[in-house]
């Protein structure tokens, strides 16, 4: 029978994450270009779509760049964005990314907040736990008092 070993692969903490995003942002500072969001652009996803598809049923590329009024890199620079998408799902792509962003935000506020709260409980349990100690301290100097 097929037996599968699995290796348990250490993930990184949200922190860890950003630090790295931080330095690699840092190291890369040159090539900005490919760290920014794409620049806005005069056409929607659906018109560079129905382009590439035009050229892909046999429209000269020539024709279509005439009309957009585009250069033919820029409309390869498309062909090769949209291959093999079609626009609902690069839509879906995008407005899953925006909900895993604002998720990892979540959870790095949370994990934020969590260290907060289990700092102050530890705190507290050592304040407590001191008490205990005073309290039993006394307790015993009493018995002690009264003993002698």
């Amino acid at each position: 029978m097929w037996r599968k070993d699995f290796v348990r692969v250490e993930t990184l903490d949200i922190e860890d994450l950003i630090q790295l995003r931080d330095d690699m942002c840092d190291e890369n500072a040159h090539d900005l270009k490919r760290l920014d969001p794409p620049t806005p652009t005069r056409y929607s996803d659906e018109e560079i779509e129905a382009a590439v598809r035009e050229a892909e049923s046999g429209v000269p590329v020539g024709e279509i760049v005439r009309k957009l009024r585009i250069s033919e890199a820029t409309f390869y620079v498309w062909a090769k964005r949209f291959e093999g998408f079609r626009t609902f799902e690069i839509c879906d792509l995008r407005d899953e990314n925006a909900q895993l962003r604002r998720l990892a935000g979540d959870l790095a506020r949370n994990r934020k907040i969590c260290k907060t709260c289990a700092a102050k409980v530890e705190e507290h349990d050592h304040r407590e736990s001191e008490l205990r100690a005073a309290g039993s301290r006394m307790i015993s100097e009493c018995a002690d008092e009264l003993t002698n």
